[in-house]
């Protein structure tokens, strides 16, 4: 008898318990919630790019890094069968550097580690070693090497470890190792950054 009484004292909560679930549905909902989205400059944003003290970058009116060599005093450009390179791979690892030995800087500010895509893709038809830029980390004073190496053309990424800060120096080479470029071509173009 206590079976059956167990039995139906259960079936009694099963069939309240549901009609109780079921007068709670709802056919309508309206939610309001705030959203605050600023748009921010370059050095600002949860991907941070950072002018260096090169001479070739500045902080666009719009907040966005531009990589200019006209930005240096009394030129327009580069020279023909010539190669410059802009920045200093041997500071790579180290604890500090001088913003003369990079272009710009990349920091992940983001609290995990992210893989970096970079490409470079020329306005025109230039070889791969025409413009070349390596990405070297801000570290502990151990040496490791490029990281990455971008050239015309192409892409390369890394991983970008959280809140750590990464250099860039870029070559730009008008036929010494590249392909022959002339002073009516350009090796401008975009540099895109992914994650």
């Amino acid at each position: 008898m206590a079976r059956a009484t167990l039995a139906v004292v259960l079936a009694a909560v099963l069939v309240l318990s549901t009609v109780a679930f079921g007068a709670t549905a709802f056919t309508t909902a309206t939610v309001e919630r705030q959203a605050s989205i600023d748009v921010v400059s370059d050095d600002s944003g949860p991907l941070q790019f950072t002018s260096g003290g090169t001479g070739i970058t500045e902080m666009g009116s719009n907040g966005e890094l531009n990589i200019d060599v006209g930005l240096l005093g009394g030129t327009s450009g580069i020279n023909p069968n010539a190669s410059y390179t802009f920045g200093n791979a041997s500071a790579d690892g180290a604890s500090s550097v001088s913003a003369s030995d990079y272009v710009f800087t990349f920091n992940n500010t983001d609290s995990v580690n992210h893989t970096v895509q970079l490409t470079y893709t020329p306005d025109n038809s230039i070889g791969a070693n025409n413009v070349v830029f390596e990405v070297y980390r801000l570290g502990n004073g151990t040496a490791s090497g490029s990281l990455a190496t971008v050239k015309a053309g192409s892409s390369d990424s890394f991983t970008a470890e959280s809140d750590k800060t990464y250099h860039i120096i870029a070559t730009f080479d008008t036929g010494i190792d590249g392909q022959t470029v002339d002073t009516s071509s350009t090796l401008s173009g975009t540099m895109n950054v992914s994650v």
